[in-house]
């Protein structure tokens, strides 16, 4: 009986966790452009629980640029490969 209380209050709570967030997100994006650069950070604009640690947000960002990195250096192998391609005849 417990377990089920604490189940239905979990799933409540989680529920009322995303109807915030999305209310955060439309609030922070209505005044972000009159924020300060600095300021600029939906996580310190209305923080929630859940949302990431200042480790957590690192890991993010470096991930997120690693990512970036691998999708440029792609393309500029992608751009090499095809340039290699019309310079030797074969393209077009």
């Amino acid at each position: 009986m417990v377990e089920d209380v604490m189940i239905m209050l979990n799933a409540w709570h989680n529920k009322q966790i995303d109807k915030w967030r999305r209310t955060r997100f439309l609030a922070f994006y209505s005044v972000v452009s009159w924020l300060e650069k600095e300021d600029r950070d939906i996580f310190k604009f209305l923080p929630l629980p859940g949302d990431p640690s200042e480790e957590e947000k690192k890991k993010m960002k470096e991930e997120q640029q690693r990512k970036k990195m691998q999708w440029i250096e792609e393309t500029i192998r992608i751009l090499r490969e095809g340039e290699q391609t019309i310079l030797n005849g074969n393209g077009g």
